[in-house]
């Protein structure tokens, strides 16, 4: 099972129905990935644009690996694709 950070969901984001994309993307991650992946979820970040003015905002997921980097995802929910 992947390291997680949160290590458990609050429940204002279980509850949330806004959410619930991140929520099955969070377990299946934990459920999919071994301990050697470090999954962090919604970490905010801050930036510059080109014109030299701050930027902030958060990315849904970051997934470490020692030897295959990192990923950065950003969750869109909607209705599945058949």
């Amino acid at each position: 099972m992947a390291v997680l950070w949160p290590i458990k969901l609050p429940h204002s984001i279980l509850d949330d129905p806004r959410r619930q994309a991140e929520v099955r993307v969070y377990n299946r991650l934990a459920e999919v990935l071994d301990d050697s992946f470090h999954v962090f979820y919604s970490s905010p970040w801050l930036g510059t644009d080109r014109l030299g003015n701050e930027k902030d905002g958060e990315c849904d997921f970051l997934i470490a690996h020692p030897e295959h980097g990192i990923l950065a995802i950003e969750v869109k929910g909607g209705r599945e694709i058949s």
